[in-house]
């Protein structure tokens, strides 16, 4: 199958499966199925399957592939190794990368620019009920200089730099000194490890913040993934009742997806981001180049979130996706930029109207049941976004034992997901029962009156429609029919996929 996998075009046309019998299984298979529908129903312009030139690296070459992955797997059911809980190094602004000469394709260059033909500019205004916020995407060394002039403007007394222990000391440096030209700067250092993001640690900086001299002045400015953008967040909100918030995320899941909300949240001693509220930023700023040295196993684990985006969201772009996804993980800076607007333009479009995430915009949430309860008992081993991958395919196969669901939908999520070489199954040994004792304390509780031995999910009845019962967007499924959709996405092997 690789050799399929590896000749399939990188754009919307066709791709047909030679000499595969009719009804055959595989994914390439499931997609033409799935993909026939958009073909013909949609007006959209076809130059968006156009991609930018890979600016002739070779894999061999490329220092960010990870030597494992040097090529696509035998089969894409391989064993796909699950990364520990890494944060991403960050290059010094001082001595980014040189840009790659790249553009974007048409449709999505409507909203990006090069201004030196050689960088890229992607502005975004995101529109949350009556929240805005604007989100920039740069590359090259030159955009520091804009980046100044933006928080120039917020006229601060103090920079509150909210880091964590991952984030190379080079790099926070670097940011450090930049944020120093403009004003004086505190560091606040939050550990690299998701058991760190509780309320113990807000205090503990909280403290160093009122120790320092802030004030209802300063400015909060989250350097890194999630866990530094939701402690950062929730301190800011906490903070005399409200203080500026400044996202600089440096890894593709805090760009393509945390940072695209209001929410800012904390783990309690029983459940994941049990603790939180709504706090909107003063401006995102997404710098392309720190991406440069992420592992792959990270990128793949971002794009699971925006596989979820396709399958919930907006399936009329599953074409595209799938014209994208790379199991080795190599993606151009141009193509980074397009996952970031693909992100923006879903999350638009659940949330303009429902900017707290409590009515349509729960579809966010689709996979996340079993996601989150997965990642809190595996201590973070398994990634929030490898996580949530699989979390969906288990509602998939949920709502199908439920009988409200299309099967197509667990065939089309699986299908992108291995694509992107990402797991599709919990390792053998997974342990089911503790996994349903996490899953009894999920965030979703009591949006509807709960129902005695049920839980409550996002569900699907197809793709790109979310299930509907009594009005809610909440469907109360029976325990054991959740314990059967988890027990039939543990794989048989007891290292699945690469698990640890």
């Amino acid at each position: 199958m690789n050799q399929e996998v590896e000749a399939l075009p990188r754009g919307g046309k066709p791709r047909l499966c030679a000499g595969h019998p009719p009804g055959c299984r595989c994914p390439q298979c499931w997609m033409e199925k799935i993909r026939r529908p958009f073909r013909t129903s949609r007006g959209r312009a076809r130059d968006v399957n156009q991609l930018p030139g890979r600016s002739g690296r070779t894999r061999e070459q490329d220092q960010h592939i990870d030597p494992s992955r040097a090529a696509v797997p035998a089969a894409l059911t391989a064993t796909v190794p699950a990364p520990g809980h890494q944060t991403v190094p960050v290059p010094s602004l001082e001595t980014l990368l040189p840009p790659v000469p790249e553009t974007l394709p048409p449709s999505v260059t409507a909203n990006v620019t090069a201004p030196e033909s050689s960088a890229i500019a992607l502005d975004r205004e995101v529109r949350f009920g009556d929240v805005r916020y604007p989100i920039y995407v740069r590359s090259g060394p030159a955009s520091w200089q804009e980046f100044a002039g933006l928080l120039t403007e917020l006229h601060t007394d103090r920079f509150l730099l909210v880091t964590d222990g991952g984030v190379p000391a080079e790099a926070v440096r670097a940011v450090a000194r930049g944020l120093g030209e403009l004003a004086p700067v505190t560091l606040l250092r939050v550990p690299a490890d998701e058991r760190a993001k509780n309320l113990s640690t807000i205090d503990d900086l909280a403290k160093e913040a009122f120790t320092s001299g802030a004030t209802r002045m300063s400015v909060f400015v989250a350097l890194g993934g999630g866990l530094a953008g939701n402690v950062a967040g929730l301190l800011a909100h906490l903070f005399l009742r409200g203080a500026r918030l400044v996202h600089i995320p440096t890894t593709l899941l805090a760009m393509s997806d945390s940072v695209l909300s209001l929410k800012q949240a904390v783990n309690s001693p029983v459940g994941k981001n049990h603790l939180g509220a709504f706090h909107a930023p003063e401006l995102v700023w997404s710098q392309l180049d720190c991406l440069a040295t992420l592992p792959p196993a990270q990128i793949r684990a971002a794009l699971c979130e925006v596989i979820k985006n396709i399958i919930t969201i907006c399936p009329e772009r599953f074409d595209e996706m799938a014209a994208r996804l790379r199991a080795d993980a190599v993606y151009s800076q141009a193509e980074f930029a397009w996952f970031i607007g693909l992100c923006v333009d879903a999350k638009q479009r659940v949330m303009a109207a429902d900017p707290h995430e409590k009515g349509r915009a729960l579809v966010l949430e689709y996979g996340h049941t079993v996601g989150h309860a997965a990642e809190l008992v595996t201590g973070g081993k398994f990634s929030h976004g490898l996580a949530i991958g699989v979390g969906g395919l288990v509602a998939a196969r949920i709502a199908t034992l439920f009988g409200i669901g299309d099967p197509a939908v667990e065939e089309a999520h699986e299908a992108l997901l291995l694509l992107n070489g990402a797991p599709t199954y919990f390792r053998g040994d997974f342990d089911a029962d503790r996994l349903m004792q996490a899953i009894r304390l999920d965030n979703k509780r009591g949006y509807i009156p709960h129902r005695l031995g049920c839980i409550d999910m996002i569900l699907l009845a197809g793709l790109g429609q979310p299930n509907h019962a009594d009005g809610s967007i909440i469907t109360q499924v029976p325990e054991d029919v959740v314990l059967a959709g988890i027990q039939s996405r543990i794989s048989r092997l007891p290292s699945s996929e690469g698990q640890s």
